[in-house]
C-alpha cells in the first residue's frame, strides 16, 4: 500500500509540473521554452513507466540496502580469556618474564625448561633426572616417534655466556644416553666459539636461550601452563 502511495504521489507531482509548464508556456523566453520542452516529455514519460512499472522506485532502493550490508564489516572476535588457574595454584608460579625465570628454584627451573621444549610440541615428558653428577641430563623426554630427547638446563646470569666446552660436553652427553637429539635451555646465550660448534652439530644439539624463552613466555604462555601441570601431575604418580 506504502508503495502503491508513494507512486501515485510522484506521478501526480511529475503531471502538476507538467501542467504548469503548459499554463505558463507563453509567458516563457525563447531560452526558457528550449528547457521546459524536454523536462516536460521526460515528465510526462517518466509517469507513464511508473503507472505501468511501479518497481522501478524499488530497485534502486533495494541496491542501496544491499550494498550497505556488504560495507558493513564484521564485529571482531572477543580476545581469548586469560587460561584459568589450576586447583593447586601453579598457574600464579609460571615465570611471566625472564627475571622471573630467574628467581626459580634450580629443580623448578629444570622442570620449567622441559616445559619450554614440550609447550612447543612434538614431545612429552618422561623423567626428570637433574641432581648432582647428572652427565648433563636434568629431564628425559620423548619425541613424536618414542624415540628419547635429554634436557639440559643451565640458569646463567646474562653476563655468563654458555661455552664451548660445556656444549661440547651436551653433544656427548646424547651418544652416553643414546638420545637422539637433545636440549641445551639457558638463561643467557652462547659464546661464539659455542655457537660454532652447535651449527656442526644441528642434528643432535638445539637450544634455546634468553631470547627464545621471553618469545615464547609471550606466544606460548598457555601451552607451558599446560605442559608443566602435566608434568607436576605425572611425577605424583
Amino acid at each position: 500500500m506504502k508503495k502503491q502511495l508513494l507512486t501515485y504521489g510522484v506521478v501526480f507531482l511529475s503531471l502538476v509540473l507538467v501542467l504548469l509548464i503548459v499554463l505558463g508556456w507563453s509567458s516563457f523566453s525563447p531560452l526558457l521554452q528550449c528547457l521546459f520542452l524536454p523536462l516536460g516529455f521526460l515528465l510526462v514519460a517518466f509517469a507513464l513507466i511508473l503507472l505501468f512499472h511501479p518497481k522501478v522506485l524499488t530497485v534502486p532502493l533495494r541496491r542501496s540496502v544491499k550494498r550497505s550490508a556488504r560495507r558493513v564489516s564484521p564485529r571482531p572476535a572477543p580476545a581469548p580469556a586469560p587460561p584459568p588457574a589450576s586447583q593447586n595454584g601453579h598457574t600464579s608460579e609460571i615465570p611471566r618474564t625472564l627475571q622471573d625465570v630467574y628467581r626459580l628454584k634450580p629443580e623448578e627451573f629444570e622442570l620449567f625448561s622441559a616445559a619450554l621444549v614440550i609447550a612447543q610440541g612434538e614431545h612429552r615428558f618422561l623423567e626428570h633426572c637433574g641432581k648432582t653428577g647428572d652427565h648433563g641430563v636434568d629431564t628425559r623426554l620423548l619425541n613424536q616417534f618414542n624415540d628419547l630427547v635429554i634436557v639440559q638446563s643451565k640458569r646463567y646470569a646474562p653476563s655468563k655466556k654458555v661455552q664451548e666446552s660445556e656444549v661440547r660436553d651436551f653433544l656427548g652427553a646424547t651418544y652416553d644416553n643414546r638420545a637422539v637429539y637433545g636440549y641445551f635451555v639457558t638463561t643467557s646465550t652462547f659464546t661464539k666459539p659455542a655457537r660454532q660448534w652447535i651449527y656442526k652439530h644441528t642434528a643432535r644439539i638445539r637450544t634455546i636461550d634468553a631470547p627464545v624463552i621471553e618469545a615464547l613466555l609471550q606466544q606460548k604462555r598457555p601451552q607451558i601452563i599446560q605442559a608443566l601441570q602435566g608434568i607436576k601431575q605425572q611425577q605424583k604418580l
